[in-house]
């Protein structure tokens, strides 16, 4: 799929039963796709969208759609049901206890990195996620939606996310975990 509009370009990634989508349940209604956040940069935007597909389950996705030689192709992403968005695992809730901590999925495309992530807020009020980057000191933010961040960035690993309330987390500073 190829157009000049990229949000037109995440539509018909969604809808197109030629990727096979139906077969794994996740083939968008059209009328149900919700752009839930964008991240644009000249070419290159990311967005995180919530929908239905035909088989009447909710779905969260998190398309990169990249400008090549003037047409907007959609060239990779991650999903997951909605409902399974913020499911844990025993060790998991061991390593991190009570504090709160960030479930990510993340690729590195034309020199970004593409991060897509829920929040497990563990009764904490998180209203925005800071990722600072611990070689370079970089730091980009982003504020949760329904418990999701989004993060295109040229930032260099290792990385560690702050979480930030709107009362102050642990000890009146951020909360980090890498």
């Amino acid at each position: 799929m190829s157009t000049d509009d990229p949000r037109q370009v995440v539509i018909d990634y969604l809808s197109d039963k030629k990727f096979q989508r139906e077969k794994r349940g996740c083939l968008a209604k059209v009328e149900t796709i919700l752009f839930l956040k964008v991240k644009a940069l000249p070419n290159l935007h990311a967005y995180a969208v919530r929908y239905t597909s035909t088989t009447d389950q909710q779905w969260d996705e998190a398309c990169l759609v990249q400008n090549m030689n003037g047409s907007w192709r959609c060239s990779s992403g991650f999903r997951g049901r909605t409902e399974d968005r913020f499911a844990t695992t025993k060790e998991e809730r061991v390593k991190n206890g009570s504090q709160p901590w960030i479930k990510v999925s993340a690729t590195e495309e034309s020199g970004y990195w593409f991060i897509y992530g829920n929040v497990i807020a563990n009764n904490y009020d998180i209203a925005s996620i800071r990722m600072v980057s611990a070689t370079s000191g970089q730091i980009e933010e982003d504020e949760t939606h329904d418990g999701l961040v989004l993060f295109l960035s040229k930032c260099s690993l290792p990385i560690e996310f702050e979480f930030y309330g709107r009362t102050p987390i642990t000890g009146g500073g951020p909360a980090r975990r890498s």
